[in-house]
């Protein structure tokens, strides 16, 4: 066997210190940065392969047991061949997880702010939106509330947060 052959055998992400091949995923998580005077969020994480700012952070085990953190795009060359199917299927498993725990600290946050009483008064205090008579907007946002999905529920957080 030849000296680029022997290269070539080498997981690229050996060359750069991650660990001996082969590699597991074994999950992920968000990790942003959140400006505390602006509120603006941008990526918490930089990716161990390729040095990217990052902010969906795949966790990565080594065959000697060394943890690293990748990125989405990095993620894909975990798996070299024919195990790359299974892979993504984990990341998207993952993914699914990551958006369902963020909907739900959203919904979280609704339900806190709609049982706060400064918003139940502020909202008394607002006329209803279609102009109906003896209604307010509390009444409007219930409605909305009791007859709506997760998007419905989301966009009067938005609307609750604007006040």
């Amino acid at each position: 066997m030849s000296n680029t052959e022997l290269t070539a055998a080498v997981h690229p992400f050996e060359k750069r210190g991650l660990g001996m091949a082969p590699f597991k995923f074994v999950g992920s998580e968000v990790v942003v940065f959140r400006n505390p005077v602006t509120g603006e969020e941008k990526a918490g994480s930089t990716c161990d392969y390729c040095g990217t700012s990052i902010a969906n952070v795949y966790h990565i085990k080594s065959k000697d047991g060394k943890l690293s953190k990748v990125g989405s795009d990095c993620i894909m060359s975990t798996y070299i061949g024919n195990d790359q199917a299974a892979l993504v299927t984990a990341v998207k498993k993952e993914q699914a997880k990551a958006r369902k725990a963020k909907t739900e600290s959203k919904v979280n946050e609704l339900d806190t702010l709609w049982d706060s009483e400064e918003m139940q008064a502020k909202l008394n205090s607002m006329p209803h939106p279609k102009g109906f008579a003896n209604l307010t907007l509390r009444d409007y946002y219930a409605f909305v509330l009791n007859h709506s999905g997760t998007a419905g529920k989301l966009r009067v957080l938005k609307a609750l947060k604007a006040l």
